[in-house]
C-alpha cells in the first residue's frame, strides 16, 4: 500500500506555464482534476481512483477489469450452453 500521510494534500499536480512548473489546484482533501485529461483523481481507502468528469464513473482498476472480463467471459460460456441446449446439441 502506497503511504500519503506525509503528502498535504496527498494527491499534488502541476502544469509547465511559462516554462515553470505551477501547481494546480487541489479539489479538496484526497482529489485532483485535470481538465486535460478530463479526469479526477481521488484517493479512496488508501487506493488511486480515476474518475471520468464527462461521466462521473470511476475507472476500473486493472484488476477489476480484469475480474469484470473474467464474469463476462463465464456468462458468454453459460449463454453459449444454454443455446446449444435450447437447440438441441450437446
Amino acid at each position: 500500500m502506497i503511504r500519503w500521510e506525509y503528502l498535504r494534500p496527498p494527491l499534488q499536480g502541476y502544469r509547465l506555464q511559462e516554462g515553470e512548473y505551477q501547481r494546480l489546484p487541489s479539489g479538496g482533501e484526497g482529489e485532483l482534476v485535470s481538465q486535460v485529461l478530463g479526469i479526477e483523481l481521488r484517493v479512496e481507502a488508501g487506493c488511486l481512483r480515476v474518475v471520468d468528469l464527462a461521466t462521473g464513473e470511476r475507472l476500473l482498476t486493472p484488476a477489476e477489469a480484469q475480474t469484470a472480463r473474467r464474469a463476462a467471459e463465464a456468462e458468454l460460456e453459460r449463454l453459449r450452453a444454454e443455446l446449444a441446449r435450447l437447440r438441441g446439441g450437446t
